[in-house]
């Protein structure tokens, strides 16, 4: 998961992506980082590059790029642990005072009128993060709602999708959220 100018397979540095659990006949990957989480690093100098060595650190040929792994992430605990320190002690576990970036849509494909994207981690679409501005001024979709989300254009590989490209059926919780957040944009201007 490091740029394709260094030999990997992503197409740019700050890219965001999930890595599919099953292979394209849907059997699973042995080994898979389906319940983990990751972030991929890359040294900014000899000294991180030395250290990644010396800490024997998985890293690419060229020793610059390594990534932190933890094989869990339990999201269903998590959320319920914080819905009930919300409920029982009116303390939020964790919320956004600034709204500072986005996970902006690309498609990995050409993409026809019609079609329905596959969320994160599909054949259609990847992230590429963005600044929160950048995204509401120019309306782009976010990663996070492309899944079943129906082309109402066509799309052209690496073009970025926008809101206006796409017919979303979204609860109204999700409409009243992205609201708050660009709400937040306002505030801090």
């Amino acid at each position: 998961m490091i740029p394709k100018n260094d030999g990997g397979l992503i197409e740019f540095d700050g890219q965001v992506e999930v890595i599919s659990s099953i292979d394209l006949e849907k059997k699973d990957i042995p080994n898979d980082l389906r319940w983990g989480v990751y972030i991929v690093i890359k040294a900014q100098n000899e000294y991180v590059k030395n250290c990644f060595k010396d800490y024997g650190m998985v890293t690419d040929a060229s020793g610059n790029y390594s990534a932190i792994w933890r094989p869990y992430h339990y999201i269903g605990l998590e959320l319920a642990q914080s819905v009930y320190s919300i409920a029982l002690d009116n303390r939020a576990t964790g919320y956004t005072k600034n709204y500072n970036a986005d996970v902006a849509s690309f498609a990995k494909k050409d993409l026809k009128v019609g079609e329905k994207l596959d969320g994160e981690g599909g054949f259609c679409a990847r992230g590429r993060l963005i600044t929160s501005e950048k995204s509401k001024k120019e309306m782009i979709l976010p990663l996070g709602l492309t899944d079943n989300a129906i082309l109402k254009r066509d799309i052209s590989k690496d073009d970025l999708i926008r809101l206006d490209d796409v017919e979303l059926n979204l609860p109204a919780e999700v409409i009243e959220a992205r609201k708050y957040q660009y709400n937040l944009l306002n505030s801090s201007d």
